[in-house]
């Protein structure tokens, strides 16, 4: 599904939303990419039985410690 969102531009635009939180000495940067699921919609409502799917996304996280300059670790999800 990334490679689907990527032709569709899904992740070469700045980032439809963006959350940034702070807690338990972390700071959790979140964005997200929405796009048109198109013909993705109906291969999610017939082989995940999803219907009505319109939209896809991507999220991507940063995370790391208040105290430290770089990023922790990032994890993609779609």
């Amino acid at each position: 599904m990334n490679a689907w969102l990527a032709a569709y531009g899904g992740d070469q635009r700045l980032p439809d939303d963006v959350q940034i939180t702070k807690g338990h000495g972390r700071l959790e940067r979140r964005e997200l990419w929405v796009v048109p699921a198109q013909e993705l919609g109906d291969y999610l409502e017939h082989d995940f039985d999803w219907p009505g799917v319109r939209l896809c996304g991507l999220i991507r996280r940063y995370r790391r410690r208040t105290h430290q300059a770089d990023w922790d670790s990032v994890k993609t999800w779609t």
